[in-house]
């Protein structure tokens, strides 16, 4: 009799959240504000509320019933709120578990950004005496690089001074090639793979932070515990 009155209460409970949850979103409207001037009011039909503390929640909810069908789960992979990490040890691999989360999504109405979608080669073999993370870093010796430097118009990087092999005052050239594009040096160190899905290139990075954890083609997790 207790068992059947608690179940009973817990179903009410449950019924009385989700009519909650719904009357929020009923009829949901919103406006742009700029400094003290809004905008005027138009509906929203998709979508949580930007900044309620629910909505975090209410999409995680959402989000884990939607890839119950087609995720593996950890450590393979990694989903917080719009936020998914897909671990694989091959591209062949990779490219099954990225296509079935893929279609997965957009089975259920939503969409999968490819232009913000970033890929890692990671392999432990590619480890590299540890440099701090630079936005522009050298194409040479991969620290970061100052004023005093020279822009390749091959592969894109800024050059030291003292790596681009110019004696004399720096001038900027725009038909400098670096000494590594120019096959002077060895490839750099750290070789990454490319990835491309249904004909799309996706973007490769050597460094990914995910939830404020840093993972880096070299492996391990040195990247992560350095300030």
């Amino acid at each position: 009799m207790r068992s059947t009155l608690r179940k009973r209460r817990t179903c009410i409970f449950f019924s009385w959240l989700v009519r909650t949850v719904q009357a929020m979103y009923a009829d949901a409207k919103s406006a742009g504000r700029i400094n003290s001037s809004y905008s005027a009011e138009f509906n929203v039909t998709v979508g949580v509320y930007q900044g309620s503390v629910v909505s975090p929640l209410l999409f995680i909810i959402v989000m884990e019933a939607l890839s119950q069908e087609f995720r593996t789960g950890c450590p393979w992979e990694l989903l917080y709120a719009n936020d998914l990490v897909i671990v694989a040890e091959s591209l062949e691999e990779l490219t099954e578990k990225f296509r079935l989360w893929k279609q997965g999504m957009e089975a259920k109405g939503l969409r999968v950004n490819m232009t913000k979608t970033k890929f890692l080669h990671s392999q432990v073999s590619q480890r590299k005496p540890h440099i701090k993370p630079s936005k522009y870093p050298c194409g040479i010796c991969r620290q970061g690089v100052g004023s005093n430097s020279i822009h390749c118009m091959n592969c894109k990087h800024w050059i030291h001074k003292s790596c681009s092999g110019i004696k004399g005052r720096l001038k900027q050239d725009p038909s400098f090639q670096c000494r590594r594009c120019k096959n002077e040096l060895p490839p750099s160190p750290v070789q990454t793979t490319e990835f491309t899905f249904d004909g799309t290139a996706i973007d490769t990075v050597p460094t990914f932070c995910y939830l404020g954890d840093t993972m880096d083609s070299a492996g391990g997790c040195h990247d992560a515990i350095m300030v």
